[in-house]
């Protein structure tokens, strides 16, 4: 029986442990009652992942992973061209081993770290958002003047149902931009969270240029820039999730010395 190079049983040390740890994922996940929350925490953590890096999914894993590959395979083509046929064949194993070591330990330290960081920012900021609604203010215990006890109570919550505001604000342009002469910026703050990705679409009185749109307080996100259609301005967003009464400003520019004004705004999750 032929003896295995190192990096051929680095490689299948490898294998059985993804084995392993993809049986004992399966383990975790299979309860049905909350397979679907972590599933939602891990794509939410990945899309803040690749967000942290300005790009998204499909672009990093191109980037990364289709890039090494084809490193490989450019590595195994020089070999041959080099040292001929022959040796590449007999080589291509334990050159192809050895690269995609490099690319799995090349992930494991330097995305690694990357992907944790995300990932508990994710948890922190689902905990900020668990506690503001575990903290918000209860209605106060009626008193009872005649008597020490109180007879029981029923106490009937008045529920808020879900809303968006829209409001305007007007001013000058940037005056780089060309063609533009007035500046519009819708904003929208809604009573309610919506999960990511959601898209944020406002429907103005006139033509306008598109501008650009903004979270306050979100620091980095993802997501398309600003299309129109018609009288509309849409714009969709990957990551992260709009927090309840966080502000979206939409902003706009009008060719004329009429100001584009927003006449009524959406904001929904594509989920």
């Amino acid at each position: 029986m032929p003896k295995l190079s190192d990096p051929m049983r680095h490689v299948l040390t490898i294998i059985c442990a993804t084995v392993a740890y993809s049986f004992i994922a399966y383990l975790i996940l299979r309860p049905m009652e909350w397979r679907n929350h972590l599933l939602r925490l891990f794509v939410r953590s990945f899309n803040a992942f690749t967000a942290m890096q300005s790009s998204n999914g499909p672009g990093w894993t191109i980037s990364v992973i289709g890039s090494s590959l084809f490193t490989i395979i450019f590595t195994l083509v020089l070999v041959g061209a080099f040292r001929g046929r022959e040796a590449m064949q007999r080589h291509w194993v334990e050159t192809g081993a050895i690269a995609l070591l490099a690319l799995i330990g090349q992930i494991a330290l330097l995305y690694g770290p990357i992907y944790l960081r995300s990932f508990t920012r994710v948890v922190y900021e689902d905990h900020q958002d668990l506690v503001a609604r575990a903290n918000a203010p209860k209605p106060a215990c009626p008193t009872c003047p005649s008597c020490s006890i109180c007879p029981p109570t029923k106490v009937v919550e008045k529920l808020i149902p879900p809303s968006c505001r829209l409001s305007a604000h007007f001013g000058m342009p940037n005056s780089t931009l060309k063609d533009a002469v007035t500046a519009s910026a819708a904003i929208i703050h809604c009573n309610y969270k919506i999960e990511a990705p959601f898209r944020v679409t406002v429907e103005f009185d006139s033509d306008f240029i598109p501008g650009a749109m903004t979270l306050n307080d979100s620091g980095t996100w993802s997501g398309g820039g600003e299309q129109k259609q018609g009288r509309e301005c849409i714009s969709e967003v990957s990551y992260p999730s709009l927090l309840s009464e966080q502000l979206v400003v939409v902003t706009v520019y009008g060719s004329t010395d009429q100001y584009p004004r927003p006449l009524k705004a959406k904001v929904e999750s594509l989920r």
